[in-house]
């Protein structure tokens, strides 16, 4: 086996490996007069299997559950000054950053929640700890002798804004003053109602006195009612709860009041969908945990109800979310992320409940959740995210800066053959924009090369030199005034590079805009654009995804460090378009040749010669090879396996697909 390409560097220096190409100078170690130290580091993590991960507001924050232990066996106590975000000013989830020796070393996730007592006759009943009121359940109405109990100092649906006594609120009563009763549809102090629907509930009132009268009353416009003389008929107008309330009055000024609650239920209960882009294939919206300054993301949702301001009081205010993942939490609408690793799927549901009862629940809205991913939105961003070697999600459409001087650029040496570069003493060097060493979940947005491969303008306004001056040269000759008069072309500049395991979902990644004219455009726009996307990796996915608009579209020719390392490479359900040359261009960059032979042989299963090509005279060929020949071929000879399914190839200068 002869390989005819560049040499892999046997070291590698750390600060190259962490931001993926720069250059490497020195010896690369601890060698020359270089001295090497024999004081151990010592290394600490976060011990907080004693910390209390439940707050209640405002009361004093303790560290005293967290401790640092060192790798030396070393135990140092958490304090005030090593930790940010310590808070129980604000209800909520949160995280807390232990840092030490000026390095961070490790955050907790934490609540603060509002502490509510039920009281009655002075004694709590009942402690609950919750972020909102539609978190609380309230206990049965308790029961007095000789008195009626009217209810509690704080309704149900009230929102809490502290720490809170709920207390429990009686009427002093005499068995024969009055009595009100409801029909048998008011069950457990609760009428239930469909949207914009008409009832009745009857209505019964007698007292020792005589001549008793009552009159009914409502605590907001969900319904409208209508009294009778035995009866109340009710139309409902919203979904949520409403408190009806009749007051009886006898002969001698007794005055009574007893209520009920209708509930009224929601039409087409659901989660609205979260917004995708203009190029979304997929339609699955993915959510990331933080943002890029490392703060933890709140995503808030909405619910939609059928016909436009169907929704009135008591509704919301009695909403509980679930998920059906427990890294997933949703408190009032707002999803938040635990910390971890990996993508999700998570169903999110809402329900719609009134005494503890459910009365509707929605449809399941499912998302993507990315446990390590960071929302992204500004090219900014996109670069601290992935130098930073972490999953990106984009929250929005995002172009390069049009100003030469903002745009990232890397540089590595080429993976190509560069013989033609090193006999002229020369390094053959490839520029890359973008450096993908993490997954990238696009929910239908765009990344767009053009301002840097197109577009580029200086500080005044004006046109400067493109990044990308066209690929290198395999080969090239001419005289002394134009060594590039005539030249065979190796690899090119590269807009966004993918490297080992990146899954690539659901994005446009762009290398330029064309202009459509009379309803073509002009390929040759290309010729300087570079190659959109390259892989240099194994198992990358492309999926739901758009790659558009360069010289080759998708470059796909082996690993970026191990030219013997074969990769795969899965594309499904994805566009790919727009290139000057090939949509697809794939190889290796290594050969394997024979010195006598002008292919390779694998022995048959009779032992004699089995020729391993595909064309040619013989009666066996590689398609009719057992599976475990065509095996043992494709692991000896084959380096680059692309699969591609349920995908498009749309306008190729030359050829879809080039191998």
């Amino acid at each position: 086996m002869k390989k005819t390409l560049m040499t892999v560097l046997g070291v590698l220096c750390s600060a190259a490996m962490a931001a993926g190409f720069a250059a490497c100078g020195g010896d690369g170690g601890n060698g020359g007069n270089s001295s090497s130290s024999t004081t151990a580091t010592v290394t600490y993590s976060l011990d907080s299997a004693k910390f209390d991960n439940e707050l209640t507001y405002k009361e004093a924050f303790s560290y005293s559950g967290l401790t640092l232990k060192g790798s030396n066996g070393s135990s140092v106590s958490v304090t005030s000054a090593m930790v940010s975000g310590a808070t129980t000013n604000s209800v909520g989830n949160k995280t807390l950053t232990v840092s030490y020796e000026g390095k961070t070393i490790a955050t907790v996730n934490y609540s603060v929640k509002y502490e509510v007592e039920f009281v009655v006759d002075g004694a709590t009943v009942a402690t609950q700890y919750v972020m909102s009121a539609s978190e609380l359940t309230y206990p049965a109405a308790p029961e007095k002798a000789d008195y009626e109990f009217t209810g509690w100092s704080v309704a149900e649906g009230t929102a809490i804004t502290d720490n809170t006594k709920i207390v429990a609120q009686f009427e002093g009563v005499e068995a024969s003053d009055i009595n009100v009763s409801f029909g048998e549809s008011v069950k457990g102090g609760v009428y239930e109602m469909e949207y914009d629907d008409i009832g009745y509930v009857s209505v019964a009132v007698s007292s020792a006195a005589g001549n008793v009268t009552w009159s009914a009353e409502i605590d907001n416009a969900n319904v409208s009612i209508e009294e009778g003389q035995d009866a109340i008929d009710i139309e409902s107008l919203k979904a949520g709860v409403t408190t009806l309330t009749v007051t009886a009055e006898n002969a001698e000024g007794t005055v009574v009041s007893k209520s009920f609650k209708i509930v009224v239920k929601p039409q087409d209960f659901m989660i609205n969908e979260l917004a995708l882009g203009s190029d979304d294939i997929e339609g699955v919206r993915t959510l990331g945990r933080t943002d890029a300054n490392g703060a933890v993301s709140q995503t808030a949702l909405t619910l939609a109800t059928g016909k436009e301001g169907s929704v009135g009081a008591g509704f919301n205010e009695n909403i509980k979310w679930a998920s059906d993942n427990s890294k997933v939490t949703v408190n009032n609408g707002v999803v938040t992320l635990a910390d971890g690793a990996g993508a999700e799927m998570v169903k999110l549901t809402a329900t719609f409940e009134v005494n503890g009862k459910v009365y509707a629940t929605s449809t399941a809205y499912e998302v993507r959740c990315v446990f390590d991913g960071v929302n992204v939105a500004t090219y900014n961003d996109l670069i601290k995210v992935t130098e930073a070697g972490k999953a990106v999600v984009l929250n929005g459409d995002i172009a390069f800066p049009t100003a030469k001087n903002e745009i990232k650029v890397y540089t590595m040496d080429t993976t190509y053959d560069d013989t033609y570069y090193k006999n002229k003493g020369e390094t053959a060097t490839i520029k890359v924009l973008t450096q993908f060493k993490n997954d990238l979940y696009g929910n239908g947005y765009e990344i767009n090369a053009h301002n840097a491969t197109a577009g580029l303008l200086d500080a005044t306004g004006s046109p400067v030199n493109a990044i990308f001056q066209g690929p290198l040269n395999f080969v090239a000759m001419g005289n002394s005034q134009n060594a590039g008069l005539l030249s065979v072309k190796a690899q090119d500049n590269v807009c966004f590079a993918l490297f080992e395991g990146v899954t690539v979902n659901n994005v446009e990644l762009r290398g330029c805009d064309l202009t459509e004219s009379n309803g073509s455009v002009d390929l040759t726009d290309l010729n300087y654009i570079g190659t959109t996307a390259e892989v240099f990796g194994d198992n990358v996915t492309i999926e739901y995804s758009r790659i558009t608009n360069g010289r080759t579209v998708l470059r796909i020719f082996g690993d970026a460090e191990n030219d013997e390392k074969a990769i795969h490479v899965n594309i499904k359900n994805s566009v790919l378009s727009g290139a000057r040359e090939f949509i697809i261009r794939m190889g290796s960059n290594r050969f394997v040749s024979d010195e006598n032979k002008a292919s390779p042989y694998l022995a048959g299963d009779n032992g004699a010669a089995l020729a391993a090509k595909k064309r040619g005279s013989g009666s066996q060929y590689y398609q009719n090879m057992t599976k475990a020949q065509k095996d043992a071929y494709d692991q000896k000879y084959i380096n680059t396996f692309v699969t591609v399914k349920n995908s498009v190839f749309k306008d190729a200068g030359i050829f879809a697909v080039g191998m």
